[in-house]
């Protein structure tokens, strides 16, 4: 699927250069935006997807995954995709994310859905491209369950018994929604709004905003309203107009949704869940009562964003490299991590991120800072010590041979190039950085400490 899904990407034109072609996507047709994501959607189907399955293969929330819930612009997308994308370079196999792409191919269907599409298709390119990268490693495969209803999925994904739990879980998620919601309906240029405030675990940002275009089916669910309305343009709704208007179940759906995708993976793809968001935590857990799926709801919930807050620095191929490089590093460093994670995870059932921010502290920090002084200890004494600049020039004869600094005579060429400023400060730093790391190399969490001197 891999090679198939990133020649489409490198040949569609969407993309140049792994970056966003944004002359192109506002020149494209609808014809040819619709046929682009049909072809992503049918590589990437469920049906081609290669099992890899291991605990450090997870399935993303539609949220972490780029998708458009719960906000549609590129500023939240953006910010939430990049946390994924640090995820999956500094500690998953793989992330299987939603293929929103996909949701171009329905709505298609309905001509009043245009000008969205060509809106959201501009994002998703932005969205997409900075996923690239990871795609291209194998880190995260976009992944399309095509035709199969969420809620089927996720039925079809849990024991026999399970659907009354899941059937209630969707009803308590429901009137949560209109229990610590308040609505308005809105009417306004000739279109209703209903506007939404409520706690940040329901609402994003404690605001959203749904522009009902079927006029008709409010005006016949609410007549009486709608006469005050239009006179005062703006009416809180009881629970039960709210009920009547269905807004919490279509509020709940959006989290049942991304939550479905998260258990049709795991029961799929053999994957673990991935998210941020402690509702759908919450909806997962209430399906089960068996320990071991208990376990694997929320695996990480937001943890790495906490740990390695100095990434932000450096490119997403830069981090692809290193990981690669650094492999032996990597494994010892993510093991690290997953047995301080569970360490404190004993001490409840979630990881929060409060939970995050105390292994940060406690274990890695102090880490770090120790391979700092060892670092700095080292670095002095191999300045001071010439016998280590003498072993130091046979070993910077041998890097040249194998770079290319050096002409064919080994000896003439090293004495030519030490000669300069240049080659006498490119031994002094080689011999300095490659002796003082072998102090270092051993330890579980170098990888980190590699990883937060390349982003000074």
């Amino acid at each position: 699927m891999n090679e198939h899904l990133i020649a489409l990407l490198e040949n569609s034109g969407f993309l140049r250069d792994g970056k966003p072609n944004l002359e192109f996507v506002d020149k494209a047709s609808l014809g040819e935006i619709i046929d682009f994501c049909v072809q992503f959607s049918d590589i990437s189907s469920y049906d081609n997807v290669e099992f890899q399955r291991s605990i450090y293969t997870h399935a993303s929330s539609e949220s972490l995954g780029g998708g458009r819930s719960p906000c549609m612009s590129l500023r939240c997308r953006s910010k939430k995709v990049e946390q994924l994308i640090q995820f999956a370079a500094l500690y998953s196999d793989r992330v299987y994310i939603k293929n929103f792409l996909h949701d171009h191919v329905n709505a298609s269907l309905d001509s009043k859905n245009n000008y969205w599409i060509f809106d959201q298709f501009r994002v998703d390119i932005e969205i997409l491209s900075r996923l690239v990268p990871l795609i291209k490693s194998g880190h995260i495969a976009p992944i399309t369950f095509q035709n199969i209803c969420p809620h089927c999925l996720t039925v079809k994904s849990l024991r026999q018994t399970a659907e009354n739990e899941y059937n209630k879980a969707c009803r308590e998620l429901e009137d949560k929604y209109y229990d610590k919601v308040n609505y308005k309906l809105i009417f306004d240029k000739g279109l209703y709004t209903v506007s939404a405030t409520g706690p940040e675990s329901l609402i994003h940002d404690g605001l959203s905003a749904t522009i009902y275009r079927d006029k008709s089916a409010i005006e016949k669910s609410l007549p009486k309203l709608i006469k005050k309305l239009k006179s005062s343009k703006e009416i809180e709704l009881t629970r039960a107009q709210a009920i009547k208007l269905k807004i919490g179940k279509k509020l709940a759906g959006e989290t049942i949704k991304s939550a479905a995708f998260e258990i049709g993976s795991a029961q799929f793809l053999g994957t673990a869940f991935l998210t941020d968001n402690e509702l759908e935590v919450e909806f997962i857990r209430h399906l089960t009562n068996d320990p071991i799926a208990k376990r694997r709801t929320a695996l990480m919930n937001k943890y790495l964003n906490c740990l390695v807050p100095f990434i932000d620095n450096i490119h997403t191929t830069d981090l692809v490299k290193l990981r690669i490089a650094e492999e032996e590093a990597f494994i010892l460093f993510r093991n690290a991590i997953t047995k301080a994670v569970e360490e404190y995870k004993t001490h409840g059932s979630t990881f929060s991120e409060r939970d995050a921010q105390a292994v940060y502290a406690d274990i890695v920090q102090p880490h770090l800072t120790m391979l700092d002084a060892k670092i700095k200890k080292a670095k002095r004494h191999f300045i001071k010590d010439s016998r280590r600049q003498l072993i130091g020039w046979a070993g910077s004869i041998s890097v040249g041979l194998y770079t290319g600094f050096f002409t064919a005579d080994p000896l003439s060429g090293a004495a030519a190039f030490a000669a300069s400023k240049a080659g006498a400060e490119f031994i002094e730093h080689l011999i300095t950085k490659s002796d003082s790391e072998e102090e270092v190399k051993d330890d579980e969490w170098y990888f980190l400490w590699n990883l937060k001197r390349l982003s000074m």
